[in-house]
C-alpha cells in the first residue's frame, strides 16, 4: 500500500490463486474495503469458490485489468504460476475435460506411477500427493504427446522490477498474519464456505 501510494497512478493487481474467489476474505488475507478505497485493486473476487478457475482464466482477467490502468500496475503476488503467466505472457496448453474426468476417477498412486513412466522429469517437478497437478500433466500428454513444459511457450517479457522479503522477515510476517486470521474469524469463514458447498475436490478447496 505504501509503495502504491508513493507513486501517483499506481494500481494494485492481485496475483493470487485464492483471492480470485468471493467470500474467501480472511483465509486469503484479502485487501480490506478500506485498502481498496485508498488504492484501486484488480483481480479480486472474480468467481464463486465452487466455480472452475484456471491460470488461463486468470491470464484473461489480468490482461483485461492491466488494459484499464493508465499509470503503473503493481503486481502483488502469492501464486508463482499466475505471476509467470502475467509477466511472461504465458501461453497455456488447452484443456480436455473428458480426459481429465477419466483420469480423476483413477487412484492417485496409479496416476503418479504412470506419469513417472512417461516423463520422469515432469514427475520430479510435481509433488506425488498433488492430484490436480498430476492429472493436469497426464491430461496434456495424453492428448498432445508432449509434456506441459514442452508446450508452454513465452511471448515478450514485460519490463519488470521484482521486490521481495527476506525469509526470516517473511516467516515472522506469516506468523503474525495467521494469528490475525484467527482473530478476524477464520474458523467461522471456513464453516460458512463449507455450508455453501465448498468441500475437498472443489476448485477453491
Amino acid at each position: 500500500m505504501a509503495a502504491a501510494e508513493a507513486v501517483g497512478g499506481t494500481e494494485i493487481v492481485a496475483v493470487d490463486a485464492m483471492q480470485v474467489y468471493r467470500g474467501m476474505d480472511v483465509g486469503t488475507a484479502k485487501p480490506t474495503a478500506a485498502d481498496r478505497a485508498r488504492v484501486p485493486h484488480h483481480c479480486l473476487d472474480l468467481v464463486e469458490p465452487t466455480a472452475p478457475f484456471t491460470v488461463t482464466d486468470y491470464r484473461r482477467a489480468y490482461d483485461a485489468a492491466v488494459g484499464t490502468i493508465a499509470g503503473r500496475p503493481l503486481l502483488v503476488a502469492g501464486t508463482g504460476l499466475y505471476l509467470t503467466a502475467a509477466v511472461d505472457c504465458l501461453d497455456i496448453p488447452g484443456e480436455w475435460p473428458d480426459v481429465r474426468a477419466e483420469l480423476d476417477d483413477q487412484a492417485l498412486d496409479d496416476l503418479w506411477e504412470r506419469l513417472g513412466r512417461i516423463d520422469p522429469v515432469a514427475a520430479a517437478r510435481i509433488e506425488p500427493g498433488n492430484r490436480r497437478r498430476v492429472v493436469r500433466a497426464l491430461e496434456v500428454v495424453t492428448l498432445t504427446g508432449s509434456m506441459p513444459g514442452e508446450l508452454t511457450s513465452y511471448d515478450a517479457h514485460y519490463a519488470t522490477t521484482y521486490v521481495g522479503v527476506d525469509r526470516p522477515d517473511l516467516a515472522e510476517r506469516i506468523e503474525t498474519r495467521v494469528d490475525r486470521m484467527w482473530e478476524l474469524g477464520l474458523v467461522d469463514e471456513v464453516r460458512r464456505l463449507e455450508g455453501d458447498g465448498l468441500r475437498d475436490g472443489v476448485t477453491a478447496s
